[in-house]
């Protein structure tokens, strides 16, 4: 076993990084609705950031066409996207896609590979939390 997986596998979290799902999605929207969307989404961007696997969930508008948003959305694992389509933060995107022009292009993926700063940022808080459970204890 690599460190990392060893370091997952400890805190709890998922032994293989390939189960990491990463969301994306692009949205144009009514432009008489703009607003009303995007109070709507940013609530569910704050709700959603802090749902239990969620790594990050960003919106983002395009620069040419302010009704055009893109979103990124990276879980820990498939379930824990499952769950969150289940939520009621959930139930309020779909509240915002009542106000697209058409139906939304939604892509999903796995992750292959985590490397980088990214992986160190993620050790750091996997160690963190064990950290703390110990301390608990």
């Amino acid at each position: 076993n690599s460190p990392l997986a060893h370091a997952l596998d400890i805190a709890g979290r998922p032994k293989t990084l390939q189960e990491m799902t990463i969301i994306l999605a692009r949205v144009q929207v009514r432009k008489t609705k703009r607003n009303e969307f995007l109070q709507i989404m940013q609530e569910v961007t704050l709700k959603t950031k802090k749902e239990y696997g969620c790594e990050q969930f960003e919106i983002h508008q395009d620069l040419k066409d302010d009704t055009i948003f893109s979103f990124y959305g990276v879980w820990e694992t498939e379930r824990d996207f499952i769950k969150h389509l289940k939520s009621d933060v959930f139930s309020l995107t779909l509240l915002a896609f009542k106000l697209v022009t058409k139906n939304p292009d939604i892509h999903h993926f796995k992750n292959q590979e985590r490397t980088g700063l990214h992986t160190l940022i993620h050790l750091r808080e996997v160690n963190r939390k064990q950290l703390q459970k110990e301390n608990i204890k």
